[in-house]
């Protein structure tokens, strides 16, 4: 059996007033202010649809409410993040929510007592721990070694995290060829790439910019994570009064047009690509 989860009422903070200012301040930011997008490819996808328009000069792409709409209609509203068992699949929609294990500890409290800089070793052991946790759904990866070389670095830690759970693993690329690494070694496991294509049994993470600003590898992981059907968490890492506006309206605003551009890219390249709206 898929995870349970656990079911609860949602909490509103806003009213369907509220959503409806929210969604035309949204449709009015992107259509007039634009995301900025550094990564060439991702303007030229834009470009050839209609709906969208590319200032190339200052590298900022205008999507239409009509765009928008057409890319939400293609995104799934449910669906599957896979386990390597059935036993493991978490079964995403909007009644329930899933624990996540923690992320990027830079430091340890060993079994010695000792205070000190993760290690790989580190990374294995925690992640074989949390495995039997019983209440855990999703693995992330919950220390950032210090002994792995920065050259590759993902790739380590994909394969130190992934080997040694069961569950949907939560991990994140810097460019379009790591994603295509993390398919290839998830396909040790699962058969095929094409099984992997069905069934991924991992998911990226890409962070946006605030303001409004998309660096070229998240384009980039984004469109090669999409080819592969690989879900996205989406995610925006704001802060009120600093890189979005200081009353939350406006970073509600800032946060919902810099995921939703990345959602609208990811149904451009493959429309489906199920995406997650998150934000840190």
């Amino acid at each position: 059996m898929p995870r349970r989860g656990l079911r609860c009422q949602r909490l509103k903070f806003l009213d369907e007033s509220d959503l409806k200012a929210l969604y035309f301040a949204v449709i009015e930011t992107l259509s007039e202010m634009g995301v900025k997008m550094d990564y060439r490819p991702a303007l030229e996808l834009f470009a050839d649809h209609h709906g969208a328009v590319v200032d190339w000069d200052n590298h900022v792409v205008k999507i239409s409410e009509g765009l928008l709409r057409k890319a939400l209609q293609t995104a799934p509203s449910f669906f599957t993040l896979y386990g390597k068992t059935e036993d493991y699949d978490v079964k995403v929609d909007l009644e329930r929510v899933y624990t996540m294990s923690g992320s990027c500890a830079l430091h340890v409290l060993d079994l010695d007592g000792n205070h000190r800089l993760a290690v790989r070793e580190d990374l294995r052991l925690m992640t074989r721990l949390l495995d039997h946790m019983p209440n855990l759904d999703i693995m992330h990866q919950i220390v950032i070694p210090s002994d792995v070389d920065e050259i590759g670095y993902e790739l380590v830690n994909f394969a130190t995290c992934y080997t040694n759970t069961w569950r949907n693993f939560y991990s994140q690329a810097q460019t379009a060829e790591s994603v295509r690494d993390q398919v290839r070694m998830a396909a040790v496991f699962q058969g095929s790439t094409e099984e992997v294509k069905r069934k991924p049994t991992f998911t990226e993470v890409v962070c946006m910019i605030s303001p409004l600003k998309h660096e070229p590898q998240n384009s980039e992981v984004i469109m090669e994570s999409a080819r592969w059907n690989i879900p996205l968490y989406i995610e925006v890492d704001s802060l009120c009064g600093a890189t979005t506006p200081a009353p939350i309206a406006g970073t509600l605003v800032e946060q919902a047009a810099n995921v939703l551009a990345g959602v609208v890219l990811a149904q451009l390249v493959n429309p489906g690509t199920p995406c997650i709206f998150a934000i840190a």
